[in-house]
């Protein structure tokens, strides 16, 4: 039978204290344990009993990004352009927010015209070449073919 390592455990000297709250906010957690000799649940625990918490700074936004915001948001969903960009939802709201830029009516209308095609479309055509064609998703062109009972021309 194996014994357990007894762990001792070490007060925390004023200089500790210091140390985490100047590095526990903007430093990985294993850094900040590694720096202090101490452990990672220790380090965690000792900041959240004294209220310390992280702060995640994005990068600022470029100029390459905000042009591709204002491209991309009008007509994706917000979502969608989050993955796309490697940002945070909440931090393309904001920025589209910042900006002034609103979703399109096309991203959650159906036009006549559009409808008419994809009734004209929807049963013989492949569903990434309607993707394309109607800047929608998969989901958005099969629901409105759905609603509109259209289906796919079995072959």
């Amino acid at each position: 039978m194996t014994k357990k390592k007894k762990r001792i455990r070490r007060e925390w000297s004023d200089d500790d204290l210091k140390l985490l709250k100047k590095l526990f906010p903007v430093k990985k957690t294993k850094e900040v344990a590694e720096k202090l000799g101490r452990t990672v649940d220790t380090v965690a625990s000792k900041a959240h009993d004294m209220g310390i918490k992280k702060k995640y700074l994005l990068p600022r936004w470029t100029n390459k990004e905000i042009t591709q915001l204002k491209k991309l948001f009008p007509i994706r969903k917000t979502k969608e352009v989050a993955a796309q960009m490697n940002r945070p939802v909440s931090s393309v709201i904001s920025k589209a927010k910042n900006l002034g830029l609103y979703k399109s009516k096309d991203h959650y209308y159906w036009s006549k015209e559009k409808t008419k095609l994809l009734i004209k479309l929807y049963p013989t055509e492949n569903i990434d070449d309607l993707v394309k064609m109607f800047g929608r998703t998969k989901h958005s062109i099969q629901k409105r073919a759905s609603d509109m009972g259209i289906s796919k021309k079995r072959k």
